[in-house]
């Protein structure tokens, strides 16, 4: 019933399901895991998952774990199919606000997402893989982290300013469109709008929302185990 729920589907049992309307890919590095992943070493855990044994005696075991680097950047392409406006308000908010990824997220790792270029097309863009090689095509020369972030962005959008000749690509907003789009999604996303905005945006799927039909138990006759009837 809720707006994450139209948007990036769900299956519940006996609820029905609903298949996402945002793709996504995975997002690649522009320089090899190699440069960007370092190792730290820690004090590895007892089975009681603590660095102490039950008398209080530290752990002198070591553990290594892998880790981004700071200042890794990460490009990836993300569709949406099928959205109203309130909807690419409410999705590029989330994009524009997550800064954490990853199931170790809450102790580890911060994230600052940029958007480089918005398209419509009835196909889909090419892929998350294929930005990056040809954005490293574009930079061309040793690379060396940290990447400027400044020479990246400006790779990139060459890279995509050629999207537009792919099949089935048949709009890319300018870079002053752009610049509105996200002053539009931040004023709707604000303190005074946010209210009204997700209102809105919530009342859109009236028409949609149906009620489960209710369900009864019914014991099945000379039986001790209950049947459930759908009614």
């Amino acid at each position: 019933m809720c707006v994450d729920c139209f948007l990036y589907g769900f299956a519940a049992g006996g609820g029905g399901a609903q298949k996402s309307r945002i793709w996504t890919e995975d997002a690649f590095s522009i320089l090899p895991a190699s440069d960007v992943v370092g190792d730290r070493t820690i004090n590895a855990i007892y089975e009681t998952g603590t660095m102490r044994d039950e008398k209080g005696n530290a752990s002198t075991a070591l553990n290594t774990s892998e880790y981004i680097k700071p200042g890794v950047h990460f490009l990836d392409v993300v569709t949406l199919k099928d959205v109203t406006a309130d909807e690419l308000r409410y999705i590029i908010g989330n994009i524009l606000f997550t800064s954490r990824y990853g199931a170790v997220s809450s102790r580890v790792g911060r994230m600052e997402n940029e958007i480089l270029g918005v398209f419509g097309s009835i196909t889909e863009l090419p892929s998350s893989l294929e930005l990056v090689q040809a954005t490293y095509d574009v930079l061309g020369k040793p690379l060396e982290h940290p990447l400027n972030i400044n020479q990246l962005i400006t790779a990139s959008k060459q890279v995509i300013a050629n999207w537009k000749n792919k099949r089935g690509v048949s709009v890319q907003l300018s870079e002053e469109e752009l610049a509105n789009l996200v002053t539009d999604v931040e004023t709707n996303w604000s303190e005074a709008e946010r209210d009204n905005f997700l209102k809105r945006l919530t009342q859109s799927y009236e028409s949609f929302r149906q009620v489960a039909p209710e369900k009864k138990k019914a014991k099945a006759k000379g039986k001790n185990t209950p049947v459930e009837v759908e009614i």
